[in-house]
């Protein structure tokens, strides 16, 4: 019987998708428990991540390896995004717009249904 280790936590959805990916095409059996508690609807997502990864323990350091690949794709992509609006934070989050992206500041005004 093989033993099961822990070869990383995964942050977020897609980046649990992102590491399934690059394990299967690895040929890496796996496994993916997530922290996703539907009673605390996500409370303690924050602090231990979305879920972890666990591996066979005759795979784990290639599984860590490619987790920490696909970990760094996944910040940089996100920085990537940031730079997308010239890297300027008042152009990506206009001060007092509340909106933090690109769209057009309409005021803030809520319609009312009337």
């Amino acid at each position: 019987m093989n033993r099961w280790e822990k070869a990383g936590v995964v942050e977020n959805r897609f980046e649990a998708d992102r590491v399934r990916q690059a394990l299967h095409e690895a040929n890496i059996p796996f496994l993916m428990k997530s922290f996703l508690d539907t009673a605390y609807d996500g409370l303690f997502i924050p602090q231990k991540g979305w879920g972890a990864v666990m591996v066979p323990e005759e795979f784990l350091e290639e599984a860590k390896r490619l987790i920490g690949d696909v970990k760094r794709t996944f910040e940089k992509e996100g920085i990537d995004e940031t730079d997308q609006c010239g890297g300027d934070p008042e152009v990506c989050h206009p001060e007092g717009s509340g909106r933090g992206g690109l769209l057009p500041d309409d005021g803030g005004s809520v319609k009312s249904g009337d």
